[in-house]
């Protein structure tokens, strides 16, 4: 199957993560419940996880048929915004 298909596949999943995630923002490097949350939605997909020696963020191995020089990144992270009433 390949992976356009596998995504679509995987919608719903994939949308209630996404929600999941927003609903529950972590600051810059204290991503300590997303991280473990991605960690164990790759490993139930049967995505390999490398170590890279820090307590948040993930490096996925997603390997296919094709070599692909792309390296796709995403951040976890809440970027924090000040609300004003002025207005």
């Amino acid at each position: 199957m390949d992976i356009k298909s596998k995504a679509y596949e995987m919608k719903d999943e994939l949308v209630k993560i996404r929600r999941y995630i927003h609903q529950h923002p972590e600051l810059g490097m204290k991503e300590y419940e997303t991280t473990k949350l991605v960690k164990e939605e790759l490993k139930k997909s049967g995505i390999k996880i490398k170590d890279i020696g820090t307590e948040t963020g993930v490096l996925a191995i997603i390997e296919g048929e094709k070599k692909c020089p792309n390296t796709p990144a995403s951040t976890m992270d809440l970027a924090p915004t000040r609300v004003s009433s002025a207005g």
